[in-house]
């Protein structure tokens, strides 16, 4: 009967307080934070236990089903196969289920479950990542030296910035560093005073050799008598990079195997655990095969495939005075089939050219013709169809053996991923990927990954300006997709015939892109 009187005095005076007053319990002073506040130093709060009968059955709880609520179950499964069956331990309601609360005993009973296999796949994997990110903080063995000492760093893809970053982990912060990577520099070779020199064998394919700014400026300073790099500037000088179409296409067909390894009691690839087990960095880049091109793709781990990158938006600004001319297939007067071909117009070619005549050679991009002299024919599809031949009997050292690419085509019929980085190689920041049968990273050769960003798409830039309510607009770069370029030309074939010229920035599928 006390106890009955101590209570009924205790809600009497918890009802008298304010709907948000505080309630204390061992304490004349709860926190300003809290409802109600428990203090003990040698009591607990008891929470109601009560015999759930699965993780979608409500009862024996009466009333509406509120998430939160929590309960400490009593009752065992009979059937642990069954996934909705239950055990001691806490639940709380949510999604229309009791969710469990995980103890440290259970987590170690399904790591145990695992089986023996699991430490070697782990391994496996700490392995791969300490290579991908070397400057992650578990590269280290015992001692605290670095187990993989190569000095590179681990690019992502922001799909929401639309941007790739560098990612190093900062030892003195303690954590992971995103540094955005600027494009338009990466890729300037394409730039002023740069041009490309065709080299022509008579026993081998031809050889391009691209002559980047630094290389040329490097070479000028080197000798007083260096004054014309376009005419007198050897193939040989420090940073002249050789482009060897021909070659490119015969190293890369030393192909990764993809290594298995038992994990969750099937046999699955290296490449298949990263992309189910999220490590310390996001957006995983890699450089593959799609469609018959080399592309960039980053792994949406929401969807679990990988998404090719759209590098038109990326670099649709790479060039300043210099241009590339498509020229697409045609048969010629005589009947020959021409194949498409891409022309370069070096900046050297575009001043002479418009030194013959000041006052009518002014637009190079639309009047000058792939017949003046500097202008460069870049015919990769010829170059390797004409040698096609030479590349099959060319030998590589394959799995141990010399064999030629004609033997490795019918041995491996499967493309392979590489991962890929953003490092120095002599002075400049370059993309490689890695070639796992060699050990080695192998840059990629941006030029030829740019040359056919675009067929009938075109991209218009509009300047800042104000607009009627007095708000600054920035500069805007608009892309038309060869699709919604289709899509406005069906609204009306007769009067929609030129996109370029009259389709608006408006239509539907047009791509703004605020620099």
């Amino acid at each position: 009967m006390r106890k009955i009187t101590i209570l009924i005095a205790l809600f009497s005076v918890l009802g008298a307080f304010d709907a948000e007053a505080q309630v204390g319990i061992g304490t004349p002073d709860p926190s300003d934070a809290t409802i109600l506040e428990v203090l003990s130093g040698d009591k607990g709060v008891l929470i109601p236990r009560v015999a759930l009968q699965g993780t979608t059955n409500f009862s024996p709880i009466i009333g509406s089903e509120v998430e939160s609520l929590i309960v400490y179950n009593t009752f065992t499964s009979s059937n642990s196969d069954d996934p909705e069956a239950v055990y001691p331990g806490f639940y709380y309601w949510q999604n229309n289920m009791w969710q469990r609360i995980i103890n440290q005993e259970d987590l170690k009973t399904a790591i145990e479950d695992l089986g023996g296999d699991l430490n070697t796949s782990i391994e496996q994997i700490h392995d791969l990542i300490n290579y991908i990110a070397p400057s992650n903080p578990s590269n280290e063995d015992e001692n605290g030296n670095p187990i993989v000492t190569e000095n590179h760093s681990t690019v992502v893809w922001d799909e929401t910035a639309g941007e790739f970053y560098v990612v190093t982990y900062d030892a003195l912060t303690g954590e992971y560093v995103k540094t955005l990577i600027d494009i338009n520099q990466l890729i300037s070779g394409s730039e002023t005073n740069t041009f490309i020199r065709v080299e022509i064998t008579a026993s081998e394919p031809n050889v391009y050799h691209y002559f980047s700014e630094s290389a040329i400026k490097d070479w000028l300073n080197a000798d007083a008598a260096n004054t014309d790099p376009f005419v007198n500037m050897p193939i040989t000088a420090t940073g002249v990079v050789t482009i060897d179409v021909v070659g490119d296409v015969v190293e890369n067909f030393e192909y990764i195997l993809e290594q298995e390894i038992t994990y969750e009691g099937e046999q699955v690839t290296i490449e298949e655990i990263i992309q189910m087990i999220s490590s310390e960095v996001d957006g995983n880049v890699i450089y593959t095969e799609v469609g018959g091109e080399m592309v960039f793709q980053y792994y949406d781990a929401s969807t679990g495939d990988y998404v090719t990158i759209n590098l038109d938006e990326l670099v649709s600004e790479l060039e300043t005075n210099t241009f590339i001319r498509k020229v697409d297939a045609y048969i010629d007067t005589n009947g020959d089939d021409i194949p498409t071909t891409y022309y370069y117009f070096s900046e050297e070619a575009i001043k002479d050219w418009m030194a013959l005549d000041p006052t009518a050679n002014t637009d190079a991009e639309a009047n000058m013709e792939v017949t003046e002299p500097g202008v460069i024919a870049i015919n990769v599809v010829g170059d390797v169809v004409e040698n096609f031949e030479y590349i099959l009997e060319q030998e590589i050292t394959y799995e141990g053996e010399q064999v030629t690419i004609e033997e490795i085509i019918q041995m491996i019929s499967s493309e392979v991923d590489g991962n890929v980085i953003y490092t120095e190689v002599g002075g400049e920041m370059v993309f490689q990927y890695y070639d796992a049968s060699t050990g080695d990273y192998v840059t990629i050769n941006l030029d030829e990954l740019v040359s056919e960003l675009e067929t009938n798409t075109f991209i218009r830039k509009v300047d800042a300006y104000i607009d009627t309510n007095g708000d600054d607009i920035p500069t805007t770069y608009y892309y038309f997709s060869e699709e919604a370029i289709k899509d406005w030309m069906a609204l009306d074939p007769t009067a929609n015939t030129d996109a370029e010229a009259n389709m608006e920035v408006t239509e539907p599928g047009v791509i703004a892109i605020n620099v």
